[in-house]
């Protein structure tokens, strides 16, 4: 794939050598990751460009159709009552991307009277464009705007005190930087790089001290030599600080992932990590520095080991994708919304649509939903009602 680095891109890479060069001369993976990513000025997210959608390099569920959101109001809505219908509800979404959820649980809210009067979305997003884009998208759609507000990291929202509430995020986990690692004879050896001039040159070393204690052998993982594979220890911290600060509530992650022992354990013997720029995948995730997305699959045995072995929530479901929407009722909401159009492009177009979101061999099974909470009861929630797969965790 031919591609000409962006002047952002170039810019990067010259912080990137000089980081190196001031610690001796390497660079791990992980680092690489944050700054590509999150580099106030010139990382992926941080720049004023398009992401989403055709024009861009990925798309989400949310995106592609309204029912979506509405279905997880819905599973929102079971979590307010749940806590006793209070008169003030906090719901947080995190990393809102285009705007186009938060739209949709607004305008889903608004058809319950009480359950809207009590809501008030907060919207965690660090990049200052997608901010713009955001608000501007949210205005343009007419919603109540007063209902919204914008916190820049978790330190402003940890501030605020105790959280009551949902807080919600879809494709967010896998955006994390991880540590890329490969098992060898001599044992767990860390990914880094050396910048010979022209390229990154990978190296294997120790691992950081905060994986010196082998952080596959504590949880009873045994890898393969000669496996390739990576791990999120700032996921795993940030959704800590999240369970941490649930007072009463819930919190939904969705995302595509694996438990751990189909991650760790069955057949992934070069791991996750990818690197997408305009819906093509790129195999040297090294290249281009903040003109890709780098993302990798999330171990969702870890999280709930997190939220749940850690900090006491409870566990309230997991599942695939697919069985989260056909336990909300997508299949009925798409019958009557079927009956109330009679465009049958449109027609075709949302049945196309919802399949993609719930069949096994396209996203319905690739993506899974975990619900963890506090305060609720330790029934699972509707969504996870016909298939709940937590045994597997």
């Amino acid at each position: 794939m031919q591609h000409t680095p962006s002047p952002a891109s170039e810019a990067l890479q010259s912080e990137l050598i000089e980081w190196a060069k001031e610690h001796g001369g390497i660079l791990s993976f992980r680092k690489f990751m944050e700054m590509a990513l999150y580099h106030p000025s010139y990382g992926y997210y941080m720049r004023k460009w398009s992401r989403l959608g055709v024009e861009g390099d990925f798309t989400t569920a949310p995106e592609m159709t309204s029912l979506f959101g509405e279905l997880l109001t819905l599973q929102m809505m079971e979590v307010w009552q749940r806590m006793g219908s209070p008169a003030f509800f906090a719901v947080m979404e995190v990393g809102a991307g285009s705007g186009k959820l938060a739209g949709d649980v607004l305008r889903t809210a608004k058809k319950f009277p009480d359950f809207y009067d009590a809501l008030s979305l907060i919207i965690l997003e660090k990049s200052p464009d997608f901010r713009r884009v955001q608000a501007e998208f949210l205005q343009k759609k007419g919603v109540d705007i007063h209902k919204v507000r914008w916190v820049y990291d978790l330190d402003a929202w940890e501030g605020e005190g105790a959280f009551q509430g949902v807080v919600y995020g879809n494709e967010v986990l896998d955006a994390f930087p991880v540590h890329w690692v490969e098992q060898t004879e001599q044992g767990l050896k860390e990914v880094v790089a050396q910048w010979d001039g022209r390229s990154w040159c990978e190296q294997l070393v120790e691992p950081e001290s905060a994986l010196q204690g082998d952080y596959f052998k504590v949880r009873g993982i045994e890898l393969e030599t000669g496996w390739r594979t990576e791990f999120s220890l700032d996921a795993q911290q940030w959704l800590g600080r999240i369970s941490a600060n649930m007072e009463q509530g819930a919190v939904l992650m969705i995302d595509y992932g694996y438990v751990a022992q189909d991650y760790y354990q069955g057949g992934l013997p070069h791991g996750t990590l990818m690197a997408h720029q305009r819906h093509q995948r790129i195999k040297e995730p090294w290249l281009w520095p903040g003109d890709m997305d780098l993302t990798a699959h999330v171990d969702f045995s870890a999280m709930q080991q997190v939220s749940c072995g850690q900090h006491g929530l409870d566990l309230l479901g997991f599942t695939t994708q697919g069985w989260f929407l056909l336990g909300m009722g997508i299949l009925q909401r798409l019958e009557q919304a079927i009956k109330l159009d009679e465009d049958r492009e449109r027609v075709a177009l949302l049945r196309q649509t919802v399949s993609r979101l719930i069949m096994p061999d396209a996203m319905g099974e690739r993506f899974k939903v975990l619900a963890v909470g506090r305060g609720l009861g330790r029934e699972r929630l509707a969504g996870f009602l016909l298939q709940d797969l937590s045994h597997r965790l």
